[in-house]
């Protein structure tokens, strides 16, 4: 039987190797897959909003308080796993592989040694902008926030588990497996996908300064180049994982 090693088309997003089957039409598209995200994203905002009703009835019934940290951390915990549920379905109704479709499966362990090069790469541009273009003076928001809960060991550990665990995570499936997939299928291609999925990524940080949205901007290009050429989420989400590891103990560091 032969086998050849993916080329990523809008049709397919499996690792190698593949068997050669017959091309399918393209399902999905641009407005699909926008459509499908929004409605994530709202079902994200319904838990939260549900969770908050629920916290103020509980206080007002109890006397006991919930720790503020923890509810926050339940809040983003329940609304994540909402929000890849319904991308899931999403993914199921129009025939994608969950595994496979949104990339969730295990890559050849070459495309781990290319995720370490162009995460490599990517601290060296970070250090090259801050010459280019450099930080304000102001303290940026995660800064504040990261200051404020390192005086709490229970708030401290939960920020590190969002930033470092469930950020990636979610971050990478609604954008490198999701919308990528999705987008690709569309007349964007796959470069058009790719700038337009890196472009996403950084408005999604608004609460950052010019240089991060920039950074976030060359992040997001790399870890959406890694996700195609590699068929699978895992580098992207080391990648990412990783870089966000290295803020939270460069914050350590500095504190």
């Amino acid at each position: 039987m032969l086998s050849v090693t993916p080329t990523l088309q809008a049709t397919s997003f499996e690792p190698e190797p593949q068997t050669i089957v017959p091309k399918a039409k393209p399902r999905g598209g641009f407005w699909w897959t926008l459509g499908w995200f929004v409605i994530a994203g709202l079902t994200g905002a319904a838990c939260v909003a549900a969770f908050i009703a629920f916290e103020e009835a509980w206080s007002e019934l109890s006397s006991r308080q919930i720790s503020a940290d923890i509810c926050r951390s339940i809040e983003e915990i329940a609304s994540v796993s909402a929000m890849i549920f319904v991308l899931i379905v999403a993914a199921r109704r129009v025939g994608w592989s969950v595994r496979d479709g949104l990339g969730l499966v295990w890559p050849h362990r070459r495309y781990i040694l290319i995720g370490l090069v162009l995460f490599v790469g990517n601290v060296l541009f970070e250090f090259a902008l801050d010459d280019i273009l450099p930080e304000p003076e102001e303290t940026p928001a995660f800064v504040k926030e990261f200051r404020a809960a390192s005086g709490h060991p229970i708030s401290l550990a939960l920020l590190w588990v969002s930033t470092v665990i469930i950020a990636p995570i979610w971050e990478e499936i609604a954008c490198r497996g999701f919308l990528l997939r999705g987008w690709i299928a569309s007349p964007l291609g796959v470069a058009g996908a790719i700038v337009l999925t890196s472009l996403l990524f950084a408005v999604a940080h608004l609460q950052f300064n010019a240089h991060a949205m920039v950074s976030l901007f060359v992040s997001g290009f790399l870890l959406g180049v890694m996700r195609w050429i590699s068929g699978s989420l895992v580098p992207s989400m080391l990648m990412h994982a990783a870089w966000n590891t290295m803020v939270m103990i460069m914050l350590m560091l500095d504190a």
